[in-house]
């Protein structure tokens, strides 16, 4: 399938350029600061088939080409085409999350009002204005929506398209808005000679285009005569006479080569008694596979290009139309392909993926290297993720368990105009702490089991956007009842976390503790009680909480496991986790880990403040046989060397 460039059917000869020139113009000037603070928008107004659609994506080029963000509003949903938040959405290329809060009303929910403020657009170009206004809609619950768009952007300029006659009902929304407007209008070009320079400049760009030695034989009088002058229905006129050109081109043609076949053939015949069969048969054989490589690019007996269907994949170069955000996983960048595929190898990827993991028990992250999954793309592009994805490692934590997120860096890829993107280290154990960030950021951790692998990122980010956490100031329950106090301790905190976490991730098993000791202390102080019987300190430091209800289980009082399970464990746990372990093995001082002590504000306990507190408070809440566990556990993993550098603890 050939794909159009967006400049391919614009033309500076073509009559909606002047109307480009004035939306730039206008866009330019509604940079400054609104007359009165009353914002002003745009309304292009055009009938069926007079290059609305062109003129659209020609003002976006344009306008990113001046380094502008613009978002383009040119389509629709497939479960409400109708309705102007989901358009919205799809825009946004927010993923379709059914039942999200707010989605019914009028007015934009909360991560759609997110997503605008992190990309902070300078320009919106809303198209089709006739679909939020036709008897089947709720033309007012859509006016209201981009009415609170337009306000919500103040420093933004605003470009409306739709036909005359249906367009009514959005001036009558702006002016009860207290909103200008003005209205400019796209026309049928007249028959003259600026008509025949942009059909003549047109038909050397369009795909495929026309011969330059045939161009004379445009019949520029009937385009006009066809298209009545619009300039949208004057490119299609031009491209069918272009096809029929090339078609009677190419029949000449094959005339041609039949003639000469026939001439060839009839050569061979007269020699034929002269030299060997073989030479006859050899002749036969190239024939055939020279119809066979001329069949193989697209040509048919008809002499008109169609779609290849090609044995070999579609050279893509996803390296470059569609990179990987750094330490992205391969299913998250699977997931933001699929908003934006371009061509089937792509869409075919994006459904193999999501059939193979539905079996379960598969990790998504791990697929970059099935070949069965990637054999619809290029040889290039199964190279480059191969590549990029491979730092993904067998021992991560399970990808349904691995549901800790930064907001940080969520944020950032909105503000740099991409979907949100999951890193592969968010599924290290006992991360966190991001460190990407100017100052370190605390993980969340995603709360809904609803999830699914295309939109697993926005589930979470819309969680947080919807949750308390968006909002405060602190990441941790803390004393201080001053805002700007608690902030700054917060921070500090953080700070404090991050520190232990690095000096952490660089143990290895000649360190002292070696990296499994440390991380057994850690998965001990982070034991969940609703899976094995017993609670660890850091765990319930703040809150007093399972993952399940304890009715879920009985094994509380019944058998005793000796596995460690940590991994459900929230970032503010593993925090307090490090915190102990920071103050065991002076990784924090006496001053710091006092400031922690007054500073939070426990759920009972204090926090301990030495190595000897940190023993006897880190398994206080397991009673004698859960220790002796935990002890023979310990004694049967380690080396007499690890098992004293931890054995205080136990």
């Amino acid at each position: 399938m050939v794909r159009h460039d967006t400049l391919e059917f614009w033309s500076d000869k073509s009559g909606n350029q002047e109307a480009l020139n004035d939306c730039l113009e206008f866009l330019t000037r509604q940079r400054e600061p609104a007359p009165l603070g009353r914002p002003e928008v745009m309304m292009v107004l055009a009938e069926p088939g007079c290059g609305a659609t062109a003129f659209a994506r020609q003002l976006n080029f344009r306008l990113r080409e001046r380094g502008q963000r613009v978002l383009l509003m040119d389509k629709v949903s497939v479960r409400d085409p109708g309705r102007f938040k989901s358009n919205l959405d799809v825009s946004l290329q927010i993923h379709e999350i059914s039942k999200r809060a707010g989605s019914t009303s009028a007015t934009l929910h909360r991560l759609q009002r997110a997503v605008l403020e992190a990309r902070h657009y300078d320009a919106f170009i809303v198209h089709d204005l006739e679909n939020y206004g036709s008897d089947e809609v709720d033309e007012s619950t859509n006016a209201a929506a981009i009415v609170e768009l337009i306000r919500g952007n103040p420093e933004a300029g605003f470009v409306l398209l739709g036909v005359p006659y249906t367009a009514k009902w959005m001036k009558v929304a702006l002016r009860d808005a207290n909103i200008e407007s003005r209205t400019l209008q796209l026309l049928p070009m007249p028959a003259d000679e600026r008509f025949v320079h942009f059909i003549t400049s047109l038909a050397l760009r369009v795909q495929p285009p026309c011969p330059l030695e045939r161009i004379d034989e445009i019949d520029v009088a009937a385009v006009h005569a066809m298209s009545k002058g619009k300039v949208g229905q004057a490119v299609t006129t031009l491209m069918q006479q272009i096809a029929d050109l090339s078609t009677e081109t190419s029949t000449k043609h094959q005339e041609h080569q039949e003639h000469h076949e026939a001439y060839l053939h009839h050569y061979v015949a007269e020699v034929a008694s002269e030299i060997s069969t073989m030479w006859v048969e050899a002749y036969e054989e190239e024939e055939s596979v020279s119809r066979d490589r001329g069949q193989a690019v697209g040509h048919t007996g008809s002499g008109k290009q169609t779609p290849v269907i090609a044995s070999e994949p579609f050279s893509t170069d996803l390296r470059h139309s569609f990179p990987a955000m750094d330490n992205e996983s391969f299913s998250s960048w699977v997931a933001r392909l699929s908003m934006v595929v371009t061509h089937s190898s792509e869409c075919m990827l994006v459904e193999e993926l999501i059939q193979f993991c539905s079996k379960g028990g598969t990790d998504p992250d791990m697929q970059f290297g099935n070949l069965e999954l990637l054999r619809s793309l290029s040889v290039a592009d199964r190279l480059y993720i191969s590549e990029q994805f491979r730092t993904a490692v067998a021992d991560m934590i399970p990808y349904q368990q691995a549901l800790n997120y930064c907001p940080g860096c969520f944020t950032s890829d909105l503000a740099a105009g991409v979907s949100p993107a999951w890193r592969l280290e968010w599924r290290q154990a006992r991360r966190c702490v991001c460190l990407r960030h100017d100052t370190p950021v605390m993980l969340e951790r995603v709360g809904t089991s609803g999830f699914t692998l295309l939109d697993k990122a926005w589930r979470a980010y819309a969680e947080y956007i919807d949750s308390p956490a968006s909002r405060l100031t602190t990441k941790f329950p803390l004393q201080h009842s001053s805002s700007n106090q608690a902030e700054k301790d917060s921070d500090r905190l953080v700070a404090l976390t991050a520190k232990v976490q690095s000096w952490f991730e660089g143990l290895s098993a000649t360190t002292s503790p070696s990296a499994d000791a440390a991380e057994f202390l850690l998965a001990c102080w982070l034991q969940d009680s609703s899976e094995t019987g017993a609670q660890g300190f850091a765990r319930s430091y703040f809150f007093f909480r399972t993952s399940k209800p304890i009715s879920a289980t009985k094994r509380q009082q019944g058998k005793l496991s000796a596995q460690l399970m940590p991994d459900s464990s929230r970032p503010r746990d593993v925090a307090v986790a490090y915190w102990m372990l920071g103050i065991a093995f002076n990784v924090i001082d006496s001053a710091d880990a006092q400031f922690i002590r007054d500073t939070t504000r426990p759920y009972s306990i204090p926090f301990p403040v030495s190595l000897d507190e940190v023993g006897l408070l880190g398994l206080l809440a397991l009673n004698k046989r859960q220790k002796k566990c935990y002890l023979a556990l310990a004694r049967t993993r380690f080396s007499e060397r690890d098992f004293e550098s931890i054995a205080w603890a136990l």
